[in-house]
């Protein structure tokens, strides 16, 4: 769950690198929902986002992409394994690389998480602490102006939970589903050329308690027109990212 929530808060070029997955199949996930931030509820999302004890996940991740813009997906997936390391205090999780570098840090408060880039960060998402199933856990805006103006919106919910679920040989127990959409627009206007970048995905996820994230699937779409003297080029590219867990080790 780390490596998804610190994906949202960076630019757009990376908070669209692989978010997405199908409909959830739950109700679906509205935009415009705002996050309410609750002292008690049915999950305590600080025992799932993150390992709870001091250890090591080991995870695959195969990246697919398809450059005519179509969440099909036939050609062999880009391959790698990664590392995330968790040290446990009472009141944070810091989670480092393989290279024992800090990717991020999880700051638990009453009713929020807070998670940060690294030691150094003055902002951080905040993701709600307790919730329920249903309940809206995640509502992202960024405005960001690297090569054009653009508006980007992440929401995740609670979706599901699941006395049990088996990744790989392994079985996980209490283990919850988020699903999240993202949206993101621009355009940049100027008398030689005109630009626009659409881009939308949506994400499943899921959580074990104590473990953290055991397995998510990302698919994403974006799309930029160019208009130069009348004339519009498009380059569509759609990308799929499934990332599971191999194991999970007590340090």
């Amino acid at each position: 769950m780390k490596r998804y929530f610190a994906a949202l808060g960076m630019s757009v070029a990376v908070i669209f690198v692989g978010c997405g997955g199908g409909s959830d199949g739950d109700g679906g996930v509205n935009i415009d929902a705002t996050v309410s931030y609750k002292t008690s509820g049915t999950y305590d999302l600080s025992n799932y986002i993150s390992a709870t004890q001091n250890s090591f996940n080991v995870y695959k991740n195969n990246t697919y992409t398809n450059k005519n813009g179509k969440k099909s997906f036939k050609d062999d997936p880009e391959e790698e394994t990664y590392t995330e390391k968790y040290d446990i205090n009472s009141t944070a999780v810091i989670v480092k690389n393989a290279g024992d570098e800090i990717d991020s840090i999880f700051v638990i408060k009453s009713d929020r998480i807070l998670e940060y880039d690294d030691e150094n960060s003055a902002s951080s998402i905040q993701i709600a602490r307790y919730a329920d199933i249903g309940d809206y856990i995640l509502s992202i805006s960024k405005n960001e102006n690297d090569n054009i103006p653009v508006e980007a919106k992440s929401v995740c919910k609670l979706a599901k939970h699941y006395d049990s679920k088996t990744v790989g040989s392994k079985t996980y127990n209490d283990v919850l589903k988020v699903t999240c959409v993202h949206e993101a627009n621009g355009m940049s206007n100027n008398k030689d050329i005109n630009i626009s970048y659409m881009a939308d995905g949506d994400s499943v996820i899921y959580l074990a308690k104590g473990v953290g994230e055991i397995l998510s699937e990302d698919v994403t779409c974006e799309k930029i027109d160019t208009y130069l003297n009348s004339t519009k080029t498009t380059n569509s590219t759609c990308e799929k990212e499934v990332s599971e867990i191999i194991s999970h080790n007590l340090l």
